[in-house]
């Protein structure tokens, strides 16, 4: 336990996570093709992109992961939720309040794809509910 967190929970949950990730944005069976043209990124650009520059951005994106799993973890042990049931209706609140809410607000001002918030808030969704699903039911 590390914080009241269980640390395989939360390492099973973070692997899951960025594992979606990678389904979720592969231009193959995902919504990469899609997520690439509405955020202006040249797919050959991507693919001649160096190995050590694509390493470190999966490994940045890894942290950011862990540390949104390891928040999501403390909130669920915080708020006592102990059930799957309980960890994804608290991980969905989670995504209203402070991803679906915050990225509107970019949405709004920045006046940018409605396509791309939901491709980009649709995968912190399913994310978050999976990873509070995990951590709540594995506390």
């Amino acid at each position: 336990m590390l914080c009241n967190v269980n640390i395989w929970a939360f390492l099973v949950a973070s692997i899951v996570s960025f594992g979606l990730g990678a389904i979720w944005y592969s231009p193959v069976i995902g919504f990469g093709k899609q997520w690439m043209a509405l955020s202006g990124i040249d797919p050959i650009k991507m693919q001649v992109a160096s190995t050590k520059d694509m390493v470190l951005r999966y490994l940045a994106q890894f942290a950011t992961v862990l540390v949104t799993t390891f928040i999501l973890a403390r909130v669920i042990f915080m708020v006592g939720s102990n059930t799957w049931t309980q960890g994804a209706v608290l991980a969905f609140w989670v995504w209203v309040g402070f991803v679906a809410a915050i990225s509107a607000g970019c949405l709004i001002w920045q006046k940018s794809s409605k396509k791309l918030f939901f491709i980009n808030t649709g995968y912190t969704l399913v994310a978050l509910v999976l990873s509070g699903i995990i951590l709540a039911a594995w506390r």
